[in-house]
């Protein structure tokens, strides 16, 4: 072997020859010797080789090597050895066996043979480096945008285990971070890195590289977390990898109850994965779960778990269920922003989430069904009130009113909304972190000036309470409070019935009831015609519900009317006149008349009024309020009215809605005998 080498002091700078061989060393490594580290030096510098191979001896010990003969004729005139772009000699070779592909050639080959691949062309090259030019082996790259990454974070990424174990007996710390705070082992796990079949680490090799880390001496550290909260056992799960678990739990006693910085468990991750591959999916949880159950008998994980769970089967109810239902079928069917549009998307959504929770359709929508379901223990609003709740994170429920959201409340809003992830993602220095704050303002969203909700509430009130709200009444009736309803008041008269949902259920618990609307629900679709049309409920009337208003029901002298309980259930929408403050810019509502009609009534001579809504005096306000809020569905005149001409007799908790303050209450006119 002859090598013809020209000086080349007068030719480059150090940081200039440096750079070069960088790139050479990478080139070198990635074809396994073929071409030499000053191969990218300028042609008048490089060295001429009249015999080019790596010389093994029969036992696989190395006798000469090219590279590193040209190595040694390169460096030792050099003045450092790190780059210009910051980027150390050692890094360069560390990133060429990460770049380097994989085939069954190179796997097929062993340390005694005398065939040359890029992981031993990276061991020539390091050993040098290390052992004869003494180079740090944590020096990490200061080339921009890196965060100081070690070069021990490419091998481990790279799961070639000899050359992680060859730089760990070498001094690398398994432990050390860059500035985002990924180590080793994070690196080792993450799913980003090409599989077996595109030249990528087998499951094998990439189990062995873990290994190899957490079994060290030096205390490791295997639930370290990132600057997202992240760990090596989370990318585990996000790989579906679940070998790579079972290394971690049962050798690396890896943590199993660390959640991330969004509030995803490693069940949460593997379940987001589902959809990818749900067979290794179910391998993986099941695999989690078995471990958290044999090491912990009593812990808030397990009621994270859960709550954890009914966010993922609310959001495929969400995703999968009620945004299909919502779309319009028909391209010739009404529009979905007028009246017959809304009821036609009504009843789909209803539909479709009744069928969700278990129950058939057609008992709301036929006549006949409906009328045949057994409501006499619990009525069908009840039950499917009592099931959508049964099914929604506790979290999505509160209306977090002068407190802040505990961390798992947070936690449970926060694990599934991935458009956080980008937008609370934030770069300094070029070092990525979490605006921890910005999380809190984009999960959760002022409600009125009651506190702050999730901001997927609002989503859900679409849904699925609006077009429930529609199609049955705005309040939901319990029959217990019914039957309670008729002790006090056996003889009803609803205004303002709606469907006619809560004098139906009354009636067929024994009340005597008649139901008066303005606008009876089918009575019109012509927005033009005499009668309007009612905004509020579709075409769904579950009892006769006669066409009458407060100028016409309580203004003659028919005593049959003024002697009954006057039942009003949400009357009307007050925010215009009296909460102004918090009325939606845009919207248009429908002049209240519940003040007109109670006032009427007992002008007539009415002497019980029942009432099911919102009072004020049942409204939590913010302690920085500016106002205050009468609520949704009676005006402040009526409320004052009610209180100084009427006593409160008895007052009922009854099913609601979240965000809502909905109670039932029974009153009986002042100065009048009532047992």
């Amino acid at each position: 072997m002859e090598l013809d080498f020209l000086t080349f002091e007068n030719c480059m700078s150090s940081v200039e020859l440096i750079d070069a061989l960088n790139n050479g060393i990478i080139q070198c490594i990635q074809t396994s010797g073929r071409i030499l580290p000053s191969s990218l030096l300028p042609s008048t510098i490089n060295c001429q080789w009249t015999e080019y191979a790596t010389v093994l001896d029969d036992d696989g010990s190395l006798v000469c090597s090219p590279v590193v003969e040209d190595l040694k004729r390169l460096l030792p005139s050099l003045n450092g050895t790190v780059g210009s772009d910051g980027r150390p000699l050692l890094y360069a070779a560390c990133l060429g066996l990460l770049l380097s592909i994989r085939d069954s050639r190179s796997r097929e080959i062993r340390a005694s043979s005398k065939s040359t691949t890029p992981l031993s062309t990276f061991l020539t090259i390091a050993s040098f480096l290390l052992d004869e030019m003494n180079v740090d082996p944590n020096e990490p790259t200061l080339t921009k945008g890196a965060c100081h990454r070690p070069p021990l974070h490419l091998l481990a990424r790279s799961c070639h285990s000899k050359a992680v174990g060859f730089l760990l007996s070498r001094g690398a710390d398994p432990n050390q971070r860059d500035d985002e705070g990924w180590t080793a082992l994070m690196a080792c796990c993450l799913p980003d890195i090409s599989s077996f079949d595109q030249g990528g680490p087998t499951d094998e090799e990439r189990v062995e590289t873990a290994r190899i880390l957490i079994r060290n001496d030096l205390g490791f550290d295997v639930d370290a977390q990132n600057y997202c909260g992240y760990n090596a056992l989370h990318y585990s799960c996000e790989s579906l990898n679940s070998s790579l678990i079972q290394c971690l739990l049962n050798e690396g006693k890896a943590n199993p109850t660390l959640r991330t910085i969004w509030g995803q468990s490693v069940v949460g991750i593997v379940k987001s994965q589902r959809g990818r591959d749900s067979d290794k999916a179910s391998t993986c949880e099941a695999i989690l779960i078995s471990h958290l159950q044999a090491i912990i008998d009593s812990d808030p994980i397990h009621s994270f778990l859960e709550e954890e769970r009914k966010v993922f089967d609310l959001m495929n109810l969400i995703e999968t269920v009620l945004i299909p239902a919502s779309r319009c079928e028909d391209s010739n069917s009404h529009a979905e922003n007028n009246i017959g549009g809304l009821m036609a998307q009504d009843t789909r959504i209803v539909t479709a989430l009744m069928n969700h929770v278990g129950l058939n359709p057609t008992i709301l929508f036929e006549r006949n069904s409906f009328q045949q379901y057994p409501q006499h223990d619990m009525n069908l609003y009840e039950v499917i009130h009592r099931r959508i709740i049964d099914f929604m994170p506790r979290a999505l429920l509160q209306v977090y009113c002068n407190r802040n959201p505990t961390n798992e409340e947070r936690e449970i809003v926060t694990c599934l909304n991935y458009s956080l992830r980008k937008t609370c993602e934030k770069f300094r220095d070029g070092i990525r972190y979490i605006d921890s704050t910005l999380i809190m303002r984009q999960s959760f969203c002022l409600h009125r000036e009651r506190g702050h909700v999730a901001c997927q509430v609002e989503l859900l009130n679409d849904l699925i309470v609006g077009p429930l709200q529609r199609t049955l009444a705005f309040a939901i009736p319990s029959n217990a409070v019914l039957r309670t309803i008729i002790t006090h008041a056996p003889r009803i008269i609803e205004v303002g019935a709606g469907t006619g949902y809560w004098s139906y259920l009354l009636s067929k618990l024994g009340a005597d009831v008649v139901a008066y609307d303005a606008h009876p629900p089918g009575y019109t679709y012509d927005a033009t015609s005499d009668g309007g049309l009612n905004v509020y409920f579709g075409s769904t009337s579950y009892y006769p519900v006669e066409r009458g208003d407060t100028s016409t029901i309580f203004g003659g002298t028919c005593s049959d009317l003024t002697d009954r309980a006057l039942l009003m259930v949400w009357p009307n929408n007050p925010d215009a006149t009296d909460n102004p403050h918090v009325t939606v810019s845009g919207s248009s509502l429908p002049s209240a008349w519940d003040f007109d009609c109670l006032q009427k009534y007992h002008g007539a001579g009415g002497k019980i009024v029942i009432f099911a809504g919102e009072r004020e005096v049942n409204v939590q306000l913010m302690s920085d309020a500016t106002s205050p809020d009468c609520g949704f569905c009676a005006t402040r005149k009526f409320q004052v009215f009610l209180q100084t001409h009427f006593t409160l007799k008895a007052e009922f908790e009854c099913p609601k809605w979240w965000m809502k303050e909905d109670d039932v209450t029974v009153w009986v006119r002042n100065c009048d005998n009532y047992a």
